[in-house]
Order: C-alpha cells, then structure tokens, then sequence
C-alpha cells in the first residue's frame, strides 16, 4: 500500500507529465490548471475528476 506522501507525489508527478503532453502536441486550452485552493492530491483528486461527487462514498 502507498503512503498518502508518495501518491501526492505521483500526482504531482502526473499533472506535470499531463501539462508537458499538452504543450508537445500543440493543446494550450487543455493544461490542468493551478489550483486557487492548493495542491491536487490525494483528498481532493477524486473532486477533481468529471463525472464524480465530494458526496460519493470512498471505496
């Protein structure tokens, strides 16, 4: 199991990897944008993601 310090870094490492695609292939209106209310990480990546709920339960 991972600890919650290395899947924010996992996703800190994927959203710098998401935003190098976007450049390499020409997408400036598709970057994953900075956040006013700090770091994506593993309590707030999943209200991040279309389609899902802050309601939803964890499973």
């Amino acid at each position: 199991m991972l600890k919650n310090s290395s899947l924010n870094r996992r996703i800190r490492e994927f959203v710098t990897w998401a935003n190098h695609e976007v450049d390499r292939h020409g997408l400036p209106e598709q970057p994953i944008a900075e956040d006013p209310h700090g770091a994506i990480g593993t309590s707030r990546l999943r209200r991040s993601l279309p389609g899902t709920s802050p309601d939803a339960p964890v499973d």
